[in-house]
């Protein structure tokens, strides 16, 4: 068994947290009027919510097994049985050219990335011609893990 966990840095998740705490700052204001204070609760439970949502998709987490390779944040993982990988590398990407961070579709593929992997990716090729790229801190690692299946099935 293979596991890797690739995670925003520690700087940039508490920049994000600290913009979540500074939005909050015109709420608390208008929570001490009167009245106010249905304002603040619901705001606040909004905003943990969006601060579970938002630890969930700062840790993408790899897991290979001696049937497939799972992918994915949190709950949101894809399961890739290891017949199905033809060819696996290491590689980078640009996030500007998928549209962002996180989970990123597009036809000829997907991508699940995360802030501060430096482009750092495995690229899988898939039997079906789909591409399946992922942040990983060593892609070779997990090329090595999952090489016995894709050279039985290249």
């Amino acid at each position: 068994m293979f596991e890797q966990e690739v995670r925003w840095p520690t700087a940039a998740r508490w920049l994000l947290y600290g913009t979540i705490v500074v939005l909050m700052l015109p709420v608390v204001r208008v929570a001490r009027r009167p009245g106010g204070i249905g304002i603040l609760i619901g705001t606040a439970i909004v905003v943990a919510v969006l601060g579970v949502f938002l630890e969930i998709f700062t840790t993408l987490r790899i897991r290979i097994d001696a049937e497939s390779l799972t992918v994915g944040f949190g709950p949101f993982q894809e399961r890739v049985p290891r017949r199905s990988i033809v060819e696996c590398a290491p590689s980078t990407y640009r996030w500007q050219e998928w549209g962002g961070i996180g989970f990123r579709l597009r036809r000829e593929g997907r991508l699940y990335n995360v802030v501060g992997d430096g482009g750092l990716c495995v690229r899988l090729r898939l039997a079906n011609g789909q591409l399946l790229l992922f942040s990983s801190s060593d892609p070779r690692a997990v090329c090595r893990a999952l090489s016995t299946d894709v050279q039985s099935a290249g």
